[in-house]
């Protein structure tokens, strides 16, 4: 900053000052935690330019969901495999929650997690293949398909005892 113009380092000088503290609400998977969250002052360039200065928190940019990966991921684990309603029963029953969480929060939080997986295959597919070694890659110009039925067909025993292999 030392070889910078007197204007710019005005403009520079109060990136960073605190506003305030507010705390928020993070789940973790030990139960309710109020967290400060202070707020900073973003830096001089909008009120220079006639807009409104504006205020980041940092904090709740980086938990926006305001749940720690550890409960997300148990969430979204038991959620996979049981119907929702059983998968936070057995969360509250093994987790000291205080009815921190609803199978109504747990079914938003499974949609949220799809989402994001749903973006990020989105983003590699966008993004075309990505090269494994110096050789270039190859683009198929047909398109294979393999379809597997199977079925597995269920004799009566009684109606064809001859046909048991």
């Amino acid at each position: 900053m030392d070889g910078e113009p007197i204007g710019l380092r005005s403009l520079w000088l109060d990136a960073g000052a605190q506003k305030d503290a507010r705390s928020i609400v993070l789940r973790t998977v030990f139960g309710k935690l109020d967290v400060p969250s202070p707020r900073l002052w973003a830096c001089n360039c909008a009120a220079k330019q006639g807009r409104p200065r504006r205020s980041v928190s940092p904090l709740c940019k980086a938990v926006h969901q305001r749940v720690t990966p550890e409960l997300e991921y148990l969430q979204a684990k038991w959620a996979a495999r049981l119907p929702y309603r059983q998968a936070t029963e057995l969360l509250r029953e093994v987790l000291p929650l205080d009815k921190g969480i609803s199978f109504g929060s747990t079914r938003r939080r499974i949609l949220a997690v799809g989402s994001a997986l749903d973006a990020q295959i989105e983003r590699d597919i966008a993004s075309g293949p990505k090269a494994v070694s110096a050789k270039p890659v190859r683009e198929s110009t047909t398109v294979g398909c393999v379809n597997v039925d199977s079925v597995q067909p269920l004799l009566d025993e009684a109606d064809e005892p001859a046909r048991r292999c």
